[in-house]
C-alpha cells in the first residue's frame, strides 16, 4: 500500500494478505452457484428467488417459473374439459379428426404458454398472470365448448 504526500511516496508497505474493513462479505458470497428453475423444487425455488432478490438481482424470469410450477399441472383438468365436447362429437368425423384437434390445441397451449412466460420474464406482464393466463384462457374456451355441446 502506498500513501502519497505532496507528490512523493510517504509510506510504502508490502503485504502478503490483508483483510479490508470495507468488505464484510465472506468469499462464498461472491461465488454463487447459478441454478436453473427445473433443478429445484417449488420451495427451494422460492428460497432461491428470495436470496437473489435480497442480493439485488433481477428475478422476474425465475418468479414466472416459480408460478409455472403450480400452473402447468393444472392444464390436465383443463384439457379434459376441452376433450369432453369432442369425445361426444366423434360420430361422422372419426377419431383422426379428434386427434388432430387435440394436437392443434396442445400446440396452441404450448405456444401461448411460452410466449406469455417470455413476456413475464422481461417484465411486460406480472409473473402470476404470465403463468396462469394460458390455463385460464383454455379453461374458458373449454367451458364455452362444453356449454355449446348439443344435448
Amino acid at each position: 500500500m502506498r500513501d502519497f504526500q505532496d507528490g512523493h511516496v510517504a509510506n510504502y508497505q508490502k503485504f502478503k494478505a490483508t483483510a479490508l474493513s470495507e468488505l464484510a462479505e465472506p468469499p462464498q458470497y461472491f461465488n454463487r452457484e447459478v441454478l436453473q428453475a427445473f433443478q429445484l423444487s417449488f420451495r427451494q425455488l422460492g428460497n432461491y428467488i428470495q436470496e437473489l432478490r435480497n442480493a439485488g438481482f433481477d428475478v422476474s424470469t425465475l418468479t414466472v417459473q416459480w408460478y409455472v410450477k403450480i400452473a402447468f399441472p393444472l392444464i390436465a383438468p383443463v384439457s379434459m374439459l376441452l376433450a369432453i365436447p369432442y369425445a361426444f362429437r366423434v360420430g361422422a368425423r372419426g377419431a383422426v379428426s379428434g386427434v388432430a384437434v387435440g394436437l392443434a390445441l396442445g400446440i396452441a397451449y404450448w405456444s401461448l404458454a411460452r410466449l406469455l412466460q417470455a413476456m413475464g420474464g422481461v417484465g411486460q406482464m406480472p409473473p402470476p398472470f404470465a403463468a396462469f393466463a394460458p390455463d385460464l384462457i383454455f379453461y374458458f374456451l373449454g367451458m364455452y365448448f362444453f356449454f355449446k355441446m348439443p344435448t
